[in-house]
Order: structure tokens, then sequence, then C-alpha cells
């Protein structure tokens, strides 16, 4: 369970009349809370004895009857400090006060103190520092402290706060809201209120209820978010620089005063917390991470065509083409760039008449790929031409000394080369630009020919793996008045994923199923994201992927396909170092001008020993 927090939130609530059971209560929920092996516990403010000798006392029985348990507790507390009445935060630990935190209100009158005793033991005292756990940073704030980059909690995130304990007294703040602000601050917020309490980290709600929740808080995702912010570190960096870091929250705060607060060392408590000892995951882990979710997955894809379509029509006007060429398969890649296309003429008022769409029939064409290719072409609008490579195939064997019954890699990669050959040509010929399907899980696992399909004028999918691919056709099928066209996009859906370079069976039916070769799209597009993404390790995407195909598939296709992927990720960065020219869309992707830069001899040594000792 390396690299997550198992956090909880619970209302401590008694009934009417019986504060004076509170301890117990809350004794109660530290002993469940320690026993599902939750590292972090978030309360509300106890609403023990409101004389400050009686909550010392409460405390001290508190932190008697909770010294067997590992695990670590936020909660809220009145102090009376220099005459004053000042709520604080305060996480405790086996028995151990770790740390008091004044509100960010509190803290702008209060004189410089750093440390008292309290309960019978001397505790740091402050708001500039943090509890780390783990390289995780803890810290804890109430919901009004919430706000842009200079507010209170922002400072703290940028000090190396990754999860706050999140108190909201009146209840006003929901989930939902909390939710933008952890994704601004790339953070996780453990929240309760006096009616609700959630989970949320970044700007995902875990989980959320009316009394009590747990959930395991991914803190390398939290770390690499921030790490890959470019945003985040310049603002981080700037602060520093500038040496307000330490001063933000208090814009009164005399220039002297804050620069002693900027070089004063931050407290920082480290805290070693107990692995949960069971093998469960508490969170959702989708299978498809690149795939939106189904409540907004419809406009997720209308917004992604469009960018496609209006990142097209800016390269055509540029252009200004006679025609746009693109080969058409009747696969999944080909059929999204078709529409593509179609959208990009649309948009520029261009006929539909002006796109040439051209089936090149081989070896391994199938009738059903055939007529999808046709019927999608010509209920289009655009022009339809069909040449068949097979003719000119033989003669290259031929011209090459290649007995074309040896269905190898040469046999393969002639064919494609012939389609791109045919399309840069025609392209010359009619002043033509040439559109390229590729999508990016072939780019990360090189499953194009180097020079054939590998190659284009523009391509419109590169930024795309083929799981989203299938949502935004499927999108297309759905929204489409054309019936036939809604009857190819279908078929073609329902189609294996094949390059069809290979001969059909003996039924006609595709014989070379790209799946079966290389490893599902699904755990594929599964390592891609979290490689690129967040930059795991074999181990922790192995742990997820196991997770989130439960019942699909078993420890050891994931393993052996995990391998596969890292070995042809590497070995094939020649072919994403020149690629061509498409949009930017997502936030993962392989263009090596501004995503992915890598040297075409890059070894995978370490990570294939990564995925042996798996």
């Amino acid at each position: 369970m390396k690299g997550y927090l198992r956090v909880a939130a619970t209302l401590s609530r008694q009934e009417t009349g019986h504060e004076e059971h509170g301890e117990d209560r809350r004794i109660q929920i530290v002993r469940q809370a320690a026993a599902e092996g939750v590292q972090l516990l978030v309360l509300p403010k106890d609403n023990t004895p409101s004389t400050p000798d009686g909550r010392e006392k409460a405390w001290h029985t508190l932190l008697a009857d909770t010294a067997a348990y590992d695990t670590a507790v936020c909660t809220w507390t009145d102090l009376q400090l220099q005459g004053r009445t000042v709520e604080a935060a305060v996480f405790f630990c086996r028995g151990r006060l770790l740390w008091m935190m004044p509100s960010a209100w509190d803290a702008r009158i209060l004189p410089p103190v750093t440390a008292l005793t309290y309960a019978g033991q001397h505790v740091p005292f402050g708001r500039d520092g943090r509890i780390e756990a783990d390289s995780c940073g803890l810290s804890a704030c109430r919901v009004e402290e919430l706000g842009d980059l200079s507010s209170p909690v922002a400072c703290a995130a940028l000090q190396g706060a990754h999860v706050f304990c999140c108190y909201d007294p009146a209840g006003k703040w929901s989930p939902v809201l909390l939710s933008a602000c952890a994704a601004s601050l790339r953070a996780a917020f453990v929240y309760v209120s006096d009616r609700q309490v959630a989970v949320i980290e970044s700007g995902d709600i875990l989980t959320s209820g009316d009394v009590r929740c747990v959930a395991d808080v991914d803190t390398d995702r939290l770390r690499a978010g921030r790490t890959g912010d470019s945003i985040f570190a310049d603002v981080l960096t700037a602060l520093r620089l500038d040496g307000h870091t330490a001063g933000r929250g208090q814009p009164d705060e005399p220039e002297d005063a804050m620069s002693a607060r900027m070089h004063r060392r931050d407290c920082i408590i480290k805290l070693q917390l107990a692995e949960p000892q069971d093998e469960r995951l508490l969170r959702d882990i989708s299978p498809w991470p690149f795939v939106p979710a189904e409540d907004v997955r419809e406009a997720r894809c209308a917004e992604i065509f469009s960018m496609q379509v209006s990142a097209l029509a800016r390269r055509l006007a540029q252009v200004r083409p006679d025609t746009v060429l693109i080969g058409v398969s009747g696969g999944l890649d080909s059929t999204l760039a078709l529409l593509v296309i179609a959208g990009a003429m649309d948009y520029l008022g261009w006929e539909r008449s002006r796109i040439t769409g051209v089936t090149m029939p081989g070896f391994g064409t199938t009738s059903r790929t055939y007529q999808n290719a046709v019927g999608l072409i010509k209920s289009l609008g655009a022009t339809f031409r069909e040449i068949s490579i097979r003719e000119a195939c033989l003669q290259h064997f031929s011209d090459i000394g290649h007995d074309p019954a040896q269905h190898d890699v040469t046999y393969e990669n002639a064919q494609a080369r012939e389609r791109t050959q045919i399309l840069m040509d025609l392209g010359n010929r009619e002043n033509g630009l040439v559109v390229g399907t590729g999508d990016l899980s072939e780019l990360a696992l090189g499953w194009a020919t180097y020079n054939g399909d590998h190659m284009s004028m523009y391509g419109v999918n590169g930024d795309l793996p083929k799981t989203l691919i299938r949502h935004i056709v499927r999108w297309a099928a759905g929204k489409d008045a054309d019936e036939a066209v809604r009857r190819c996009l279908l078929d073609v859906l329902d189609t294996p994923v094949s390059p069809e370079l290979l001969p059909a069976d003996a039924e006609g039916h595709i014989a070379q199923k790209t799946e079966s070769l290389v490893g599902p799209y699904d755990l594929h597009d599964f390592f891609l994201y979290y490689t690129l993404r967040y930059g795991y390790s074999p181990e922790k995407i192995c742990f997820m992927a196991c997770h989130a195909f439960s019942g699909t598939f078993d420890r050891p296709e994931i393993v052996h396909w995990m391998k596969t992927f890292y070995r042809r990720f590497f070995t094939q960065q020649f072919k994403r170092s020149c690629m061509p020219d498409g949009p930017k869309i997502l936030s993962v992707g392989l263009s090596p001008r501004g995503d992915w830069s890598m040297p075409s001899d890059a070894v995978w040594s370490v990570w294939r020993e990564a995925v042996e000792r798996l």
C-alpha cells in the first residue's frame, strides 16, 4: 500500500444531554479506525466540558486511552492562550500531542508562540509547518481559509502540505465546491462538518457520507500532480524568490517581520504511520482512465471532436489544398479521422466532395471492413476512390526477391508503405493534404509501420487513445441523423481491431487481431496513462490494475502484458521522434514537440527487472 494514505472522517455524535460521554465516544472511534488500518482520522471540534480545566482533563483521558493505537488523529478544540480563547486544530498519535495549529484568524492577532504545554505535554504550536508521514505532508484548515493561491491553505500547500484535515463548523460548503479547491491545490481534503463527511482528492470526490467515510488517498498522485504542473511550480518559485511565502495570509505584516518569518525554519514533525495489513484498496479505480465519467462522457466526446475539427480546419485554412485525402480501412481510427475531416469541411463551408476517401484493398482486406469503408465514404458525401495494392505489392516482392507466401514483417510492412505511397503521390498529383489516422495507443506501442501508416501530413488522432476513440465514434453514431452513416459506425465499433495485413481465414473473417498480438488496449491504455501522467512504478501500476480489472484479467495476465508494454514503449521511440503534426487535446501525449522527450536508444532494463519481480 505504499503511495496511499488511508483516511477516515467521522462525526462523533452523541445524544443531547450526554456530553460527558463524548470522550468515550471518541475513544471508540479511534479504536475502530485503528482496527480498520486507518492512518489518519479526522474528527470535528470536541464538545467536552466548556471550562479550560475540564477540557484539559478530558484531553489527558483521551491521550492516555488512545496511546495503544497507531492512527494519527486530527480534531479541533478551544484553548486559553494569553487571556484569549483560541480555536486550534490538534494532531495526536499514540497518546502524544504532535502539533497544535491555530486558525488563520487567531494567528494574525497572537504574539509569536512556537510551543506550549498542554495536558502535561510540550507541543509545537503555530501555522508554519506540517506533519510529514512517508513524504506526505499533513496540515489542517477551516473552510473559511480556502481561497486562491494567496490564501493560508494555498501557502501551506506550496510549502509541502498534501493532505488537509478540513473543518466546516457551519456546514456551508459542499464536497463539490471543495473538489474545485482541491484540484487547484493538487491536494486532498478530509472534510468534516456538523452534518456531512467526505474525502476529496484533487478534483475527485472519493467518498462522502452523513456520519462516516473511509478512503485510500493516492499521495503519489498528489506529489506527481504538483511536480508535473508548471504553473504550480512557477508560483512556488516566485513566492520563494520574493520572500513572501511565509507571509501570505498576513498582508499588513511589515517587510522585516515577513523576512524573519521567511527565514525561520518551519515546524516539521516526522511521523511513521503503520501501513494497513489488508490488501484492500478503499477507492474506485476506473479500468479506463482516459474515458470520461458516464455523466459527462457525451459532453466531453463532443468537446474533443470539436477540438479535432477546429484544429484540422485551421491547418486546411493555412494550406488551402484542393482536396483532403484519407485512407479508409473500415476500422476505428480511419472512421473517426474521416468524420473529423467531414466536420472540418462543414466548419469551413467547403464541399464534402473535396474529401477524397481512398480504400486500398490488400491481401487481408475482408468484405466486412471493405463494405464499411465504401459505405462510410459515400454516405458522408466524400469522393470515393478505390486503388488495390495487391498487384503493386506482388511486383515489389518480385523486385526485392521476397516470396509472397512468406507472411512475415516484410510482407506486412510492404502493404502499409504501399498505401502511404499511394496517398502521398495522390496528394502531390492533386494538390492534396493527407490526413493520418494513427492514435496514441499505437504510438505508445509502436504498432505502426515506420514511414508507412506511421506518416502523414497531419494526424488528427495522435493525441487520443484507442479506448477513448471507441467512445467518440459511439457518440458520433448516436448524434448522426443519417441512417446509413449510423449503421456503418455501429458495425465498425463491433469489428475486431486489425491492420488486416495477413490473409483472412477460411470463412473470410479477420485472422490478424491486434489485441491477440500486442495485448488488450484496455490494459495498455491503463499502463500508458499512469506511466506518463503520474510516473508510477510498475509495482504500483500492477497493484492498481489488479483492482481495476478484477474479474477481467488476473495478475499473471496483467504482468505479462505489462512487460510487453514497457518493451514496446521503449524500443519504438524512434517512430514517435518523427511523428507528424496533430492537435494537442489530452493531458497525456507523446508528441516530441512538447509532450514527450525521450532518446530513441533509451534502455528499458530497469522496468523489465521491476516487472520480473512482480
